[in-house]
């Protein structure tokens, strides 16, 4: 159990003196007095607006806010129907036909098959598969049992489509991984990167038989025949055939020949990233003479390490899958020249190939080029045995779905009362689990004797105790938060025009209103005081 208290947080960025002067602008439309606008005219033009109840006009800016409060005051919140809200979810569920990945390269199933083999199985077999995750310290991919799985209804689901080919169907709540951390598929756009297990591959030919593959390092990284040759061993003619046999696009020829114009003719060190690198390594370390001001002293320059001298630092066993053999070292920034301690690790050639290659070991953050709408369909989501709470769905690297284990820490979040005398918000949860258990022991020996706040404490710590028993028993989270109280806490994002929130703040500060309610809507109403005073000054708490 955790206690917190309510707050507030405004989400748009707000310039008070532009927006006033926005209003101002719409407003003289109206009035036909664009010639009356001066540098210093918009804060009293907005002040004459609202002294005559002209408020039509500041409809025109729109504020976001957050408020992280009890599931009490966000049912009072959603009454203001003219305003667009997001709220916290408890299910986070994927379409019934999302590809998962086990240990066992030959085992290829759903996460809808998955479920009816867990309802169909005599021996608990799906107990014993390992589905693929993400190690979000390492960067790498590993296998973690299963806890569960769930059936969650029907819903109305998105698609993502990426850059690559990957295709996910999740509700608008599930999350994802991203560049940027999990972010909720409402919360991701086009142009966003997602985390995904690299390239789709089929491993069971070579690897330039896989176009995707041989188009990023033929085309994208523009490596030539030989280079691939030189890093992977395969011959260059081979190369040459595939590129054909794939019609990837050509390219000037990979030798230096009478008359070719120069790569790097006419670019700059902001054109291409290779030339930056070449100018960067001039200017670390060669001394020129010293004729340069961009050039290091020479006492000051950096000694480049040497590849025969990095090597030096190499482990026993690859850091991947702990072969001893074929060792190497592999950048982690993939440039050679920054030979850091913490920029080596100890790599086999295998997995060197594989981390270069995106080739379904390594993470890599692939583009979104498309979010559609699409039908309301089955939905599923499971929980995983791990401390990474994630796992790879259709190629995408996912949040695990169970509500009380495993997106809230194992524990349940509830808002004080703002009425309370004493502050619980800055103890732990043994610490309230120690004055539960001692307020118990106190009224089983003086039945008579009663502290409110106490009895408060104790309701919610049987209301999660009641909880977690049922979803350890079978129970879907969906179904056992309805014994979750009113104070269980939660976080809505609310977006409405100026007139809107004034009329949120006359309704919800006011003295009949209920004491939560206007504990956040007071908190909010002098944050956007001190932003744009004039349109809501007059309004008194």
């Amino acid at each position: 159990m955790k206690i917190i208290k309510a707050s507030t947080e405004i989400l748009t960025k707000v310039d008070g003196n532009e927006v006033l002067k926005m209003i101002e602008a719409a407003g003289r439309t109206c009035y036909k007095s664009e010639d009356s606008i001066t540098e210093d005219s918009a804060k009293k033009f907005v002040q004459m607006l609202i002294n005559r109840g002209h408020e039509a006009m500041i409809e025109h800016y729109n504020i976001t806010a957050k408020f992280i409060c009890d599931r009490g005051v966000s049912h009072e919140i959603v009454r203001h129907r003219v305003a667009s809200y997001a709220q916290e979810s408890t299910r986070y569920c994927l379409a019934g036909d999302t590809k998962l990945y086990f240990n066992n390269p030959h085992l290829h199933m759903t996460i809808a098959d998955l479920y009816n083999n867990k309802n169909n199985s005599n021996n608990g077999s799906w107990k014993r598969l390992k589905i693929k995750q993400l190690n979000e310290d390492t960067g790498f991919f590993q296998y973690i049992k299963i806890k569960d799985i769930y059936f969650n209804g029907r819903q109305k689901t998105f698609k993502i489509k990426t850059k690559l080919g990957y295709e996910l169907m999740a509700t608008k709540d599930h999350q994802i991984h991203t560049d940027k951390g999990f972010k909720k598929v409402q919360d991701v756009f086009i142009g966003n990167k997602i985390s995904v297990n690299g390239i789709l591959l089929d491993l069971d030919k070579p690897l330039y038989q896989n176009k995707e593959w041989l188009f990023y390092h033929y085309n994208t990284l523009n490596k030539t025949s030989v280079q691939i040759e030189n890093e992977f061993g395969f011959n260059q003619s081979t190369i040459k055939k595939w590129v054909t046999i794939h019609k990837l696009p050509k390219k000037q020829p990979s030798y230096f020949n009478k008359g070719r114009e120069p790569w790097n003719k006419g670019l700059s060190e902001i054109d291409d990233k290779r030339v930056f690198n070449q100018a960067e390594a001039l200017r670390n370390y060669h001394w020129c003479g010293g004729n340069s001001n961009t050039i290091i002293p020479k006492n000051q320059r950096v000694k480049k390490l040497s590849i025969y001298t990095y090597r030096k630092t190499q482990e026993g066993s690859c850091l991947i899958c702990n072969s001893e053999k074929n060792l190497q070292v592999h950048h982690l920034d993939e440039d050679r020249n920054n030979n850091e301690l913490e920029n080596l690790f100890t790599i086999c050639k295998t997995c060197h190939m594989q981390v270069h290659n995106k080739n379904l070991k390594f993470l890599y953050f692939d583009e979104i080029v498309s979010i559609t709408p699409c039908e309301i369909i089955d939905v599923y989501d499971l929980s995983v045995d791990s401390k990474y709470k994630n796992y790879i769905a259709n190629g995408v690297v996912v949040h695990n779905c169970d509500y009380n284990k495993d997106k809230f820490g194992s524990q349940i979040t509830y808002i004080q009362p703002c009425w309370f005398d004493g502050n619980y918000t800055n103890l732990s949860s043994d610490e309230l689990n120690t004055i539960v258990d001692t307020y118990v022991d106190v009224i089983y020996s003086d039945h008579d004797y009663i502290n409110t706040e106490l009895e408060w404490l104790l309701a919610m710590s049987g209301s999660e105790d009641r909880y977690k028993q049922l979803t350890n028993n079978g129970w879907k989270a969906q179904e056992a938060r309805s014994v979750l109280p009113n104070s269980l806490k939660t976080e809505i994002i609310m977006t409405a025009n100026l007139r809107e929130w004034r009329h949120f703040f006359k309704l919800r500060t006011a003295k009949v209103a209920h004491p939560q309610m206007i504990e956040v809507a007071t908190m909010l109403l002098n944050q956007m005081k001190e932003m744009i005073p004039v349109v809501f000054d007059d309004i008194i708490i």
